[in-house]
């Protein structure tokens, strides 16, 4: 009986490298044509600080020593937590030190992130909208008093959660401000802001 013929080795080997060389192509062009994964649509979300300092000083009197503002150069990572109020003592008696605190974030058409506040004492919060494109991240002081326009505020409560943009999704690149006060002379505070980007379901201010 007549055997079957049998393949060279060369050319198994050379037909196995074929194979392994077009599927390594495919790949390759698949993750070429295939945009890398956004986590679910999560994308990166600068936060701009600016906390001003309102110094008093010691009771019965109280008076008013000065302010100072600070803002740095790049954005502050989230969340953060500072001193909302903070008291130093000294032989003159207690100083007390009021801060005012302003973040900002530009969401992009069609972004949205979820606002959280936490605080020892209760609040007063203000949020604002600006959609100039010649907004300056160094002076949000500035912003707040003469170009942004207020859109939400609370106050009395230890907590507040929020959306942005406010329950819809903004058709246009917007800023935003958040400018928390509080706190009162002779007692310390502290407080937690953080933003974060993705959808998010808005909740009522919590005491």
């Amino acid at each position: 009986m007549k055997g079957t013929p049998r393949k060279a080795p060369g050319t198994t080997i050379f037909l196995f490298g074929v194979i392994v060389v077009a599927t390594v192509a495919a790949i390759c062009a698949l993750a070429i044509a295939t945009p890398p994964s956004t986590n679910s649509g999560v994308y990166s979300l600068p936060v701009y600080e600016e906390m001003c300092s309102i110094a008093y000083g010691p009771p019965p009197v109280n008076y008013y020593i000065g302010t100072d503002c600070e803002t740095p150069n790049y954005p502050v990572s989230m969340p953060t937590t500072y001193n909302l109020a903070t008291v130093t003592s000294s032989q003159n008696g207690s100083t007390t030190t009021l801060r005012g605190a302003y973040f900002a974030v530009l969401l992009a058409s069609g972004q949205a992130a979820g606002v959280s506040i936490n605080s020892s004492v209760p609040l007063e919060v203000y949020a604002y909208f600006d959609n100039r494109t010649s907004f300056d991240t160094q002076a949000l002081v500035n912003e707040v008093a003469h170009s942004a326009y207020q859109f939400e505020s609370s106050t009395g409560s230890k907590t507040f959660n929020g959306c942005l943009p406010d329950g819809q999704v903004s058709s246009r690149n917007e800023w935003y401000i958040f400018q928390i006060l509080g706190g009162q002379l002779g007692q310390a505070a502290t407080v937690t802001f953080n933003i974060q980007p993705g959808p998010c379901t808005t909740a009522p201010p919590q005491g």
